[in-house]
């Protein structure tokens, strides 16, 4: 064999091996083509599936309203979902009359949903309405809320303590009173150790009354901390004959200082009271109240009061009043809370059987139900201890009170909810003739958070 010969049959070796080295690419080509050949079919042929909510969510995103709100329409509108978006879309187009009615229809059955009652907040703060908005705010603080939430509810509420000028609630309603006079029930009772048959006039009595009672106030801001408040309290219940009507109105003025912690004011006032549509008593005073807020569950208020009181026809009671209250509620959730009310006094009389101290205390529990009810429970006590002795007697009374109130949310006549409060009355005298048993029911409107 000639090297000649060798040389060509090694070229020949070497292109055989390249043919057969290129098929097997190209059939691993062809396998890698024909996979994503298949991948890429089988994409065009899936389809992505939405719910109508969903639907509704990504035009909202896009700005697409009225087709988001089209697509809501057709929904259940008992759907928090729906409800909620169709509050967003109320908002984005300036409408929180709209958006406040929707989210206000979450709660009524969903109480705890904290992000509808913040949504609310907002759309009661564009409408102005800042007690009810910063009603709603504090309660929504109380669920676990990421750290920029709080820190933008907190500024809500600042905003609303730095704006607030003029506040106004009205409570009125019809009064069924089993003991309209506080009279005690028996015929007959122990005075100086000896029986006395009570007359009729001094026995208990009862009536259907109306009660009606009003708050308004103006701040003037004075700086960027500090305001003047203004206002006037009063209240009035009415009975068949006018011998057992109350009625009082109480004025007051002073400077409050404000804060991200609270607020703080010092009140002076006067007081004027009528019963039995005949003068009872008039006076003046100061009052001096703090609000802390604590917490984001918890709020302290407290106030001291000090009354120079005198009574036209019975000067024998006239004196001072000195009244320390203190009020602490804590939020278990944004649809529940906790109440504690404790206080102390001591009135000064110029008859020293009629002088006391007294200490009261309660508990109180409230809870948004579903069904667009809100429920509230509170008893309390309050013990008075008198010096000197009625018709021979040392004098000491315990006073309980037992109050059930439930108001109906989602009723709204005029910005007012109506309400059903029942309560039981009872005062324990060691003075036969002080003692007495009273059951209230009233029905009503109160302002409508």
């Amino acid at each position: 064999m000639t090297p000649g010969s060798l040389s060509l049959g090694h070229r020949t070796g070497c292109q055989a091996s390249l043919v057969r080295t290129l098929s097997a690419a190209a059939c691993v080509l062809a396998a890698i083509f024909v996979r994503i050949s298949s991948a890429v079919a089988q994409a065009a042929a899936a389809t992505i599936t939405l719910t109508a909510v969903d639907a509704a969510r990504l035009l909202i995103a896009d700005g697409q309203l009225d087709r988001a709100e089209q697509v809501l329409r057709q929904q259940d509108q008992r759907d928090p979902q729906v409800l909620f978006l169709e509050g967003q879309i109320a908002g984005l187009r300036g409408d929180w009359a709209a958006a406040e009615q929707r989210y206000r229809k979450i709660l009524d059955d969903h109480p705890d949903l904290a992000r509808a009652r913040l949504d609310l907040g907002r759309a009661l703060y564009e409408e102005g309405n800042d007690i009810a908005a910063e009603w709603h705010f504090r309660r929504a603080l109380a669920e676990d809320l990421p750290e920029p939430v709080i820190g933008n509810v907190n500024n809500y509420l600042e905003s609303i303590r730095e704006r607030k000028r003029f506040t106004f609630d009205l409570a009125a309603g019809l009064l069924p009173d089993s003991n309209i006079n506080r009279g005690p029930s028996a015929q007959q009772v122990q005075l100086f150790g000896l029986p006395f048959v009570l007359d009729q006039q001094a026995r208990q009595k009862s009536g259907v009354g109306a009660s009606l009672s009003l708050d308004g106030e103006y701040d003037a801001p004075l700086s960027a901390r500090t305001r003047l408040r203004s206002g006037v309290s009063f209240y009035r219940t009415e009975y068949p004959g006018g011998q057992f009507d109350d009625m009082q109105a109480k004025p007051y003025m002073g400077p409050q200082v404000i804060g991200p912690w609270g607020e703080a004011s010092l009140l002076g006032f006067v007081v004027k009271r009528w019963y039995g549509n005949a003068d009872y008593y008039q006076g003046a005073g100061a009052r001096a109240e703090l609000g802390w807020n604590a917490t984001r569950h918890y709020r302290m208020e407290l106030s001291l009061e000090f009354a120079k009181l005198h009574f036209p026809d019975r000067d024998f009671l006239d004196g001072y009043q000195l009244d320390l209250s203190t009020a602490h509620t804590y939020w278990l959730t944004p649809s529940t809370y906790i109440r504690g009310i404790f206080g102390a006094g001591y009135q000064e009389t110029r008859l020293s059987a009629f002088q006391n101290d007294y200490m009261r205390g309660g508990v109180g529990y409230g809870h948004d139900l579903p069904w667009a009810i809100s429920v509230y429970v509170e008893p309390s006590v309050i013990q008075f201890w008198f010096d000197g002795t009625t018709f021979g007697q040392v004098r000491n009374d315990t006073f309980v009170v037992g109050s059930l109130t439930a108001t109906k949310r989602n009723w709204d006549i005029f910005g007012f909810a109506p309400t059903l409060t029942v309560a039981y009355q009872r005062n324990m005298s060691t003075v036969d003739v002080f003692s007495f048993d009273r059951e209230v029911f009233q029905l009503g409107l109160t302002r409508r958070f």
